[in-house]
C-alpha cells in the first residue's frame, strides 16, 4: 500500500515536472547567473549573506517572543524569552553591522568545516575497507583543509570565504535545475511525439 503511494506521489512530481519544465529551466539559468555573480563579487554575497541571516533571526525571535505567551510552565517561558533575545540581539547586530557580521559567519563557517571534516575522517575510519572509504577520507581532509586557510587569513577571508560558498552552491543548484527542466522536456516531447503516432 505505501509502495502505491510513493509511486503515485513520484509520478504527480514528474508530470508537474515536465508541465511547468520552463519555470526550471529560468530558476536554474537565474541560480547560475547568481553563482557567477557571487564568485565574481564574493564582498557583496557575503554581505548580503549577513543581511539574510540577520532578517532570519528577527523573525525567530519574533516567534520565540510570541511562544513566551503560549507557554504553560514558567520555565518554557524563560527559555523562549532568553532565546527570543538572543536571537533579537544577533539579529539586529548582523543587521546594524554586516560587515563585521561575516567575520561572525565565517567563524561559524570555520566550525562547521573542521567539524564536518573529523565526521568524515571518523567515519572513514570506521568504516575502513568499504567502497567509499577514501573518498570520505578525501573530503574530510578537504574539509579540515579549507576549515584551516580560512581560519589563518581571518579576518580578510570574511570577504570572500561566504560568497564564494554561495556561489559554488547556487552554480550546482542551477546547473542541476537546468538538467531536471531539459530532461522533462525531452520526455514532453517524446510524450507528444508518441501520442501523435498513435493518433
Amino acid at each position: 500500500m505505501s509502495t502505491m503511494h510513493g509511486f503515485g506521489e513520484g509520478t504527480f512530481v514528474q508530470e508537474e515536472v515536465s508541465r511547468h519544465w520552463g519555470w526550471f529551466l529560468a530558476l536554474g539559468v537565474i541560480a547560475l547567473i547568481g553563482g557567477v555573480f557571487a564568485i565574481l563579487v564574493p564582498v557583496a554575497a557575503s554581505i548580503s549573506a549577513a543581511i539574510l541571516a540577520g532578517w532570519a533571526l528577527l523573525f525567530g525571535a519574533v516567534s520565540r517572543l510570541v511562544a513566551v505567551f503560549r507557554a504553560d510552565r514558567m520555565s518554557e517561558r524563560l527559555t523562549h524569552l532568553a532565546l527570543g533575545l538572543l536571537y533579537l540581539l544577533a539579529g539586529l547586530y548582523l543587521l546594524l553591522f554586516p560587515v563585521s557580521g561575516t567575520i561572525t559567519l565565517t567563524v561559524v563557517l570555520v566550525a562547521y568545516f573542521l567539524a564536518s571534516g573529523a565526521v568524515q575522517l571518523a567515519s572513514a575510519i570506521q568504516t575502513r575497507g568499504s567502497d567509499n572509504t577514501a573518498w570520505r577520507a578525501l573530503l574530510g581532509v578537504v574539509s579540515i583543509v579549507l576549515g584551516v586557510m580560512i581560519w589563518t587569513d581571518l579576518p580578510s577571508s570574511a570577504t570572500w570565504a561566504i560568497g564564494l560558498l554561495i556561489g559554488i552552491q547556487l552554480i550546482f543548484a542551477g546547473t542541476d535545475l537546468i538538467f531536471t527542466a531539459w530532461a522533462a522536456r525531452t520526455l514532453t516531447e517524446r510524450g507528444d511525439g508518441t501520442t501523435r503516432a498513435a493518433y
